[in-house]
């Protein structure tokens, strides 16, 4: 005889996988989004993305006369929403330049229940190719402190304390640009400085939010194309941007 809790486990386990394998079409409920994620986490690990760049952008002198020889990684995160204590790092994409160009890697939870590996993953990284500092877009204020939250509340021996040049917070205190343009959002400088119509992602970190709840249901290979391509993209054009500006001799 098998007692009441076994019985149970038995009857919900082939209820629940009929469930995971149900067409697109099946209706995305927040119920389903949080009781499914614990079952589909386990049968999907966290993926790992590698892609090359190889082009002209160089950072300005000027960087090297503020960091020298110091290794940079350009950083940006994908969440389930802006909470540091109820919400979770789903994504990461970590830029790092060389002479040949630039190597994007990416990490992607297949549910908000791998943040652990996410996290474990992205920091080893960082470790492992030596990071010095970071370059964010108002990462001082959210993806630095966010990951630092997150890697604490999941018990993790790691530390994200790099130091972290945030170039939305350079240029809201040291450029007019929040005087002559309607506000200084990534997109919007960088089409102030003409690089912003060799973006390729379709959709806003808002919408990725959305996505990543609908993919993890469906696992569709065309959004989660679109999710990491939205990722990459903003690393890949802040390192343009920020190549740009230190192209440029301020003192």
């Amino acid at each position: 005889n098998c007692s009441p809790a076994v019985s149970f486990l038995f009857c919900i386990i082939p209820c629940l996988n009929i469930i995971i394998h149900l067409p697109f079409s099946f209706p995305l409920s927040t119920l389903n989004y949080f009781v499914l994620f614990p079952f589909i986490g386990y049968h999907y690990p966290m993926k790992k993305f590698t892609r090359r760049y190889t082009f002209s952008h160089e950072m300005g002198s000027i960087t090297k006369r503020w960091f020298g020889d110091l290794t940079p990684c350009v950083y940006d995160i994908e969440t389930t929403g802006l909470s540091r204590t109820s919400d979770r790092i789903i994504l990461t994409a970590m830029l790092i330049p060389d002479e040949r160009g630039a190597e994007i890697t990416q990490f992607l939870a297949e549910s908000p229940f791998e943040e652990d590996q996410v996290l474990e993953a992205t920091v080893s990284h960082m470790n492992d190719r030596a990071i010095d500092y970071l370059i964010t877009y108002n990462g001082a204020s959210f993806d630095v402190p966010f990951t630092q939250e997150r890697v604490d509340r999941c018990h993790l021996p790691y530390s994200a304390a790099y130091y972290d040049f945030d170039l939305y917070r350079f240029l809201r205190t040291y450029s007019i640009l929040p005087g002559e343009i309607s506000s200084i959002s990534q997109k919007n400088v960088e089409d102030f400085f003409g690089i912003g119509g060799s973006r390729r992602d379709i959709i806003t970190g808002r919408e990725s939010v959305k996505l990543f709840k609908e993919y993890v249901i469906d696992r569709s290979p065309v959004k989660e194309k679109i999710i990491l391509t939205h990722n990459r993209e903003d690393v890949l054009q802040l390192y343009k941007l920020f190549c740009t500006l230190t192209a440029t001799d301020f003192t």
